[in-house]
């Protein structure tokens, strides 16, 4: 697994680094770039949105934030920066119904599905997930639901390719990081593994957290 896996790397850290440097046209023409490569890559649009705002550009920085949102509503600064933004245009009500709207018609089937791992009715979860994955194919749950179902079972290369399609839908949540990593094997070096994670979007204090709790 390599970083080509995710062609929009290069320009995520160009204009990760314009920001840092406070030169928010070039940030926006990396992030723009980025995007461009990967629509699907929250941190692009997250990108996109910073430098928007810096230039007084408030309007597109806010539709940026809500792109970045969207794809990943987990991490944190998206919904802080959506925030801030509402705040600053007086889009409060926009912003209520935006995280009202969020749930995932997903959400029921699979805490039913964990339910039934949780009965070992592993065969039941995974049909379960399956069905949540039909209304929502990119709630990272369900697939980290498969994961945990396939590795109840024994079926441990099964179980880490569905892990791996939940952290690359939520490089955030700790718990399919965690069990991707043990779900590598023995001979994999840790450097390996955490190449892999970043080339999957997880930042560095989860990729740390995740090789020194690594099960060898």
């Amino acid at each position: 697994m390599t970083a080509q896996t995710q062609p929009e790397l290069p320009h995520l850290r160009a204009g990760e680094l314009a920001i840092s440097e406070e030169r928010w046209n070039d940030a926006i023409k990396s992030f723009q770039n980025a995007q461009q490569a990967n629509p699907r890559s929250g941190r692009a649009w997250q990108g996109l949105s910073v430098g928007y705002h810096r230039l007084g550009r408030a309007e597109e920085a806010w539709m940026a934030a809500i792109q970045a949102w969207q794809l990943d509503p987990i991490d944190p600064d998206n919904e802080a920066n959506l925030s801030d933004l509402a705040r600053e245009l007086g889009r409060e009500g926009d912003l209520a119904r935006l995280l009202a709207a969020d749930e995932s018609p997903a959400d029921a089937l699979c805490e039913a599905g964990e339910a039934q791992v949780q009965s070992d009715r592993h065969r039941d979860a995974m049909l379960t997930f399956v069905q949540a994955l039909d209304l929502d194919p990119a709630r990272a749950r369900a697939w980290s639901g498969i994961g945990v179902a396939c590795f109840r079972q024994g079926y441990s290369n099964a179980s880490r390719a569905f892990f791996e399609m939940a952290v690359r839908l939520d490089p955030t949540d700790e718990d399919s990081v965690l069990n991707w990593t043990d779900t590598c094997q023995a001979s994999v070096s840790d450097e390996e593994i955490e190449a892999s994670l970043s080339s999957m979007g997880v930042g560095s204090d989860l990729r740390s957290r995740a090789v020194s709790a690594r099960v060898k």
